[in-house]
C-alpha cells in the first residue's frame, strides 16, 4: 500500500518536478562537500595503490607493453621477411639456372 502511494504521487507533475529538483540540490552538495571529497580521494589512492602493487597485474602489464613497444618498433614488412626463408647464395642460384 505504501509503495502504491508514493508511485501515485510520483505521477503528479508538480511533485515529480520538485522530487526532481531537490535530488539535484542534494547530490551537488553532497558532492561539493569537502569531507566528501577528502574522504573519495583517500579511498580512491587507497584502491590505487593496491591494485597498483599486485606483482600478478604488473607482470602482465609489463608484458603488455613490451608486445606494444616490439610492435610500434619492428615493421610489419621485417615480421613477413623474417618468416621467408633466405635466398640461396648467387653460386647456387647460377647453377639452378643452368
Amino acid at each position: 500500500k505504501g509503495l502504491g502511494c508514493f508511485i501515485v504521487l510520483l505521477k503528479d507533475p508538480i511533485i515529480l518536478e520538485e522530487v526532481t529538483k531537490l535530488s539535484s540540490e542534494v547530490t551537488h552538495r553532497v558532492l561539493n562537500d569537502g569531507d566528501v571529497n577528502t574522504h573519495a580521494q583517500k579511498i580512491t589512492s587507497e584502491l590505487f595503490n593496491k591494485v597498483l602493487a599486485e606483482k600478478h597485474l604488473q607482470n602482465q602489464a609489463g608484458v603488455a607493453l613490451w608486445n606494444s613497444i616490439k610492435y610500434a618498433i619492428v615493421p610489419n614488412w621485417f615480421g613477413e621477411y623474417a618468416r621467408q626463408p633466405p635466398p640461396p647464395p648467387p653460386q647456387q642460384q647460377q647453377q639452378q639456372q643452368q
